[in-house]
C-alpha cells in the first residue's frame, strides 16, 4: 500500500508540473542568468545575463565552438552558478536551452533514474514562458541553424573493424587503446 501510495503522489506531482509548465510557469531549479523570486517566477539576473548574450553571440554571429566558448569564459574569471570553470557541456547546456529565448520546456526525458539521457524523447513541453527572454528570438533561430547543422555525424572514413581494438593495454594506466586510421 506505501508503495502504491508513493507512485500516486509521484504522478500527481508529475501532472502538476506538466501543467505549471504548460502554463509557461517555472517549475523551480537553477538557470544560469535568472533567479526564482518567491512565487517561483524568473527574474532576470543582470550580470549573469551578459554572460549569456555572450555565449549566444560568440556561437551564433562569430561561429565559435563550445570549447573556445568555455577557454574564452575561463580566461575572464566567469564561473558556473556552483563557482566551478565553464566546461564544454556547460556552454552546450545554455546554448541548448530554450529559456533564455523566453520558452520553459519540461518533460524532455522520459525516466531519467534508469535511461538517463537515452530517454531522451520528442514528445514534451515547449512554450512561450511568463519570464522576459534574455536574447532575441533571431539569435535563438540562428542557434537552431547552426546546431542542426553540427548535430550531423561526419561520414565514417574507415568502414573496417581494428581487430586488437580493447584487447591491447596501456602499460602505464591500463587503459584499453584504441586504433584509428
Amino acid at each position: 500500500l506505501a508503495e502504491m501510495e508513493r507512485d500516486n503522489i509521484v504522478a500527481n506531482c508529475r501532472m502538476g508540473m506538466q501543467q505549471r509548465a504548460s502554463q509557461g510557469k517555472w517549475n523551480g531549479g537553477r538557470a544560469f542568468g535568472y533567479r526564482s523570486d518567491s512565487t517561483k517566477k524568473l527574474v532576470i539576473h543582470q550580470q549573469e545575463a551578459e554572460i549569456v548574450k555572450d555565449i549566444f553571440r560568440l556561437f551564433s554571429k562569430e561561429k565559435w565552438g563550445y570549447k573556445k566558448i568555455a577557454t574564452w569564459l575561463n580566461n575572464r574569471g566567469y564561473t558556473t552558478l556552483r563557482n566551478k570553470p565553464w566546461s564544454i557541456n556547460g556552454v552546450k547546456q545554455v546554448v541548448d536551452n530554450p529559456i533564455y529565448a523566453g520558452f520553459i520546456r519540461w518533460g524532455q526525458y522520459k525516466d531519467w533514474s534508469k535511461n538517463r539521457r537515452k530517454g531522451k524523447t520528442k514528445d514534451y513541453v515547449l512554450v512561450k514562458g511568463e519570464h522576459l527572454p534574455i536574447i532575441e528570438m533571431d539569435v535563438w533561430e540562428a542557434t537552431l541553424k547552426i546546431r542542426e547543422i553540427k548535430s550531423k555525424k561526419p561520414e565514417t572514413l574507415y568502414p573496417g573493424e581494428f581487430l586488437l581494438t580493447s584487447l591491447l593495454k596501456c602499460p602505464q594506466c591500463g587503459a584499453s587503446m584504441v586504433s584509428h586510421k
